[in-house]
């Protein structure tokens, strides 16, 4: 009798769920741009101390402008984008920021699942055309961008936050 074969077809291990995070969930928002500097701070304008030591109104005042995207693997929140509807650079009608996947989710297509949430309520809430900047010696978010369909516009500007820094805007348009 015939050994049977092994399935080499691949299957999910995890459940992979996006939001956009309502205003009382803030706390889960801090705690992830917390983490995503603590743990990435080289990728990010931000200072951590200061955004660490933030009082808990100025957390729930941003709630009212930035609408935190987050990434949830089997009850973890693993990702974080931040759209900004604001008319921005070269036409966007958003501007995207604090991008980050925790390291132990990192290519299991979570960022690509982030941009598949925004694409899917562009229309409806006028994220039509998304814009970003990204330091320009981040070559692999770079090409991470690149491969969601953003394409880099204008020159490299120089960094408010970070002096001697310059960053690459990028640029792209929905694809729903």
């Amino acid at each position: 009798m015939p050994a049977e074969k092994a399935s080499t077809e691949a299957k999910s291990i995890f459940s992979l769920a996006v939001e956009e995070l309502s205003a009382e969930n803030w706390p889960r928002y801090r705690a992830l741009r917390i983490k995503s500097l603590l743990t990435d701070p080289h990728a990010f304008g931000g200072d951590f101390e200061a955004i660490k030591n933030a009082p808990d109104l100025e957390w729930q005042t941003k709630m009212q402008t930035l609408k935190p995207i987050i990434a949830v693997i089997d009850a973890q929140d693993v990702g974080l984008m931040i759209v900004e509807p604001i008319a921005g650079d070269f036409q966007s009608t958003c501007w995207i920021g604090g991008c980050w996947v925790d390291p132990a989710f990192r290519g299991m297509g979570v960022m690509r699942e982030m941009f598949n949430f925004i694409d899917s309520v562009a229309k409806e809430k006028n994220w039509i055309r998304q814009g970003l900047g990204v330091w320009e010696d981040n070559l692999m978010a770079i090409a991470v961008y690149k491969s969601l369909g953003f394409k880099s516009v204008g020159e490299p500007k120089p960094s408010t936050s970070k002096p001697g820094k310059f960053y690459q805007r990028m640029i792209r348009n929905s694809e729903k």
